[in-house]
Parts: structure tokens; sequence; C-alpha cells
């Protein structure tokens, strides 16, 4: 409650969901790899996993893309004097547009990757 900083609420954000993540996907994918070693032979196209989604490269590099902006803005953020030097907190001119950036980080990323979804662009 007294810190300078948001440490604990970076901490917990990112802690909160690499768990989702490493949990909710590392163990089904775990648990169907052990399956399909012990029941299918190695050469039984059901033994490999497939991925025929053509947007997946597309979605992945523009999610790294908008992570790194993202995690340039906090470090620049955490560091900057103009900033207040916290991720969250500091000047509310400085919040409002930190956060109007990483809504629009997260609409460019919604729009561009349903668009390519749906084939209405390609790259």
């Amino acid at each position: 409650m007294n810190e300078d900083t948001a440490d604990a609420a970076i901490g917990n954000i990112t802690g909160s969901n690499s768990v989702n993540v490493f949990l909710g996907l590392g163990i089904p994918w775990l648990i169907a790899t052990i399956y399909k070693a012990l029941y299918y032979n190695a050469d039984d196209t059901r033994s490999k996993f497939i991925i025929t989604d053509k947007s997946m490269p597309f979605t992945i590099a523009l999610y790294s893309i908008a992570a790194i902006i993202t995690l340039l803005l906090l470090t620049w953020r955490r560091y900057s004097v103009s900033a207040g030097k916290a991720e969250l907190g500091g000047d509310p001119k400085i919040k409002m547009i930190s956060s109007g950036i990483c809504v629009t980080l997260w609409l460019i990323y919604l729009i561009c990757a349903s668009l390519y979804a749906y084939e209405i662009i390609e790259f």
C-alpha cells in the first residue's frame, strides 16, 4: 500500500498471467504428448501435432512486437524522472498517454489479427 513503485502490482499481474498460460496450455499439451507417445506409433499421423492455422506466425509476431513496445514503455516509465520513476504512478498526463499507447497497441493487435485470420489482409 505504501510503496513508491508498482513492483508488487506488476509482479502479481505478470506472475498470474504466466501461471495461467503455462499451466492452462502446458499441462494439457504435456498430457497429450505423453498419451500420443504411449499409444501411437511414431509413423502414425495421429501422433503429430499439426497446426493448420496460417495466421499463427503473423499473430505471434504481432503480439511480440506489441509486448516489446509495452516493456520498453514500462522500462522508460520506471527510470524516467518525467514519468515519476513509476510504472503505474507519476504524472497524470503521462499516465493517460501511456494507457492510451497500451490500449492502441491492443486494438491494433486485435484488428490486424482478426483481419489476417479472415484473409481480408495478407502479408
